[in-house]
This record gives C-alpha cells, sequence and structure tokens, in this order.
C-alpha cells in the first residue's frame, strides 16, 4: 500500500505555457534544474531574462511505496559496504 508525503515548501520554474521546467527546495536549485532540463540555456540569468519563464513556491503531496522505499535503501547499503569496504549503519 502506498504512502504519502506532504511537501510543505518547494520551488518550481514554470514557462509562459504553464509547463513545469524545474524543480528545487530553494530557488537556486529549481533554476538550475530548469536549465539542465532546459536543452538550450547554460545559465539561469538568460533562462529568466527571456521572459518566458518564472519561479513560484509551491507545496505539493507524493506518494511513495514503502517496499520500494526498502529496496533502495537495500541497494545503496551495499554499494556504500563496496566503497567504504564495510558495513556503515544507517542508524543517527
Amino acid at each position: 500500500m502506498s504512502k504519502r508525503a506532504k511537501i510543505e515548501s518547494l520551488y518550481i520554474v514554470i514557462s509562459s505555457f504553464g509547463t513545469v521546467c524545474g524543480v528545487g527546495i530553494d530557488p537556486s536549485s529549481a533554476w538550475r534544474d530548469a536549465v539542465a532540463n532546459s536543452g538550450s540555456y547554460t545559465n539561469w540569468k538568460d533562462m529568466a531574462l527571456s521572459g518566458s519563464y518564472g519561479i513560484t513556491s509551491a507545496s505539493a503531496t507524493a506518494s511513495y511505496e514503502p517496499a520500494e522505499l526498502a529496496e533502495s535503501f537495500t541497494a545503496w547499503g551495499k554499494l556504500r559496504e563496496e566503497h567504504y569496504g564495510k558495513v556503515v549503519s544507517n542508524e543517527q
């Protein structure tokens, strides 16, 4: 059964056509994501000054599968063990 998580604060770059072009936890990361996804811009300033993109804050609800998340933790744990040559605990 999937679980839901509320994302309280994020930033999205939106085109004048209403397409979400970039998402981030702060304005800088949202612009970086938008530039990376654009395929034509090399920096956020040129993209912003084109007049075709804007940025706004937002919130969202995300759904995820706990079983898939557990698989991810297991896979990254194995890679971590290979990288560091030992078992590293997830506990904080």
